[in-house]
């Protein structure tokens, strides 16, 4: 996938600094020899939303009669937590 970032801003407290910043990302992909995806999201932070189609290349598109599917898809990055000591 391929990711351009829009906006980054940063954010700081008396004792944290944070970026926080917006990425637009578009790809292809093949699934399985079966289908290629086509994507477009949206992500800032941890969070990403994003629309897919999915065009059957296999013998299933008979089964579908030649249509793709739209997909939405949510995700959620659960952020790694680092222990922080102060020494």
């Amino acid at each position: 996938m391929l990711k351009l970032k829009l906006m980054e801003k940063a954010l700081f407290t008396s004792s944290n600094s944070k970026i926080s910043s917006l990425y637009l990302g578009f790809g292809a992909f093949i699934r399985n020899q079966d289908a290629v995806i086509l994507n477009l999201a949206l992500q800032k932070t941890n969070w990403k939303l994003g629309i897919g189609y999915d065009i059957t290349i296999s013998k299933l598109k008979e089964a579908n009669n030649r249509q793709g599917a739209t997909e939405i898809q949510f995700w959620y990055s659960i952020p790694s937590f680092k222990n922080k000591r102060k020494s």
